[in-house]
């Protein structure tokens, strides 16, 4: 069985980003509360492995709580230890499980100097800033965000779909002039094991069938 997450969500709707196949990208924000919620994800990093004050991704603090002009805990979904990329850093994470589909992680008090850039195996990417972020719509790109430390609109869980046409293989966070972009509990869903088995068999029998068919075709 594939997971991933389904099309049509009443509670926030998915924007579908970009015209192009190869880079079309659902997006889906779930606000305060309601980021609690995994959507058939499953949590890969949420930090606890490590001490307030490690770098991670290239340099960019673990917080283990609020520190006025520097991090702020997201105010939902968040959990123990989280990331806060500092100003003017990148945190780049490449993610371990194959063939992702689907990304997700806990935002905190979104600003409009955020930036997130995905990685796709076909060798594109995608640069979402500012309220873009959560919205997926290139009008909001650079949008103010507000950076509300306590809003559900700024404090969420965030949800990026390749729609089964790539997969995300890593993904940057960066701060730009100004402190900074915190989040945690960073989740993926891929296709299960079985389910590349399934698909293999599934094209052995369509190619078998086809040159059956052609065979006929040139008897006839």
């Amino acid at each position: 069985m594939l997971k991933k997450l389904p099309l049509a969500i009443a509670v926030t709707g998915m924007a579908l980003v970009s015209a192009a196949p190869a880079s079309a990208l659902g997006v889906l924000w779930k606000p305060g509360v309601l980021a609690t919620g995994l959507m058939n994800t499953a949590i890969i990093e949420d930090f606890e492995g490590l001490d307030p004050g490690d770098p991670y991704g290239g340099g960019f603090a673990i917080y283990g709580d609020s520190a006025p002009g520097f991090a702020a805990r997201p105010a939902f979904g968040s959990t123990g230890n989280f990331l806060a990329v500092q100003r003017d850093n990148t945190s780049s994470i490449t993610i371990a499980v194959p063939q992702t589909q689907v990304l997700s992680f806990v935002i905190g008090s979104l600003d409009s100097y955020n930036k997130v850039v995905l990685n796709f195996l076909n060798g594109t990417s995608r640069e979402l800033n500012g309220l873009e972020i959560i919205t997926g719509l290139a009008a909001d790109s650079g949008a103010s965000g507000s950076g509300d430390q306590s809003s559900p609109d700024t404090n969420g869980r965030v949800f990026y779909d390749t729609l089964g046409l790539t997969s995300i293989v890593s993904f940057t966070l960066t701060s730009i002039g100004q402190n900074a972009f915190e989040v945690d509990n960073i989740s993926v869903a891929a296709p299960e094991p079985g389910t590349w088995g399934m698909m293999i068999l599934t094209a052995g029998i369509a190619g078998a069938s086809l040159r059956r068919r052609r065979n006929r075709a040139a008897l006839a």
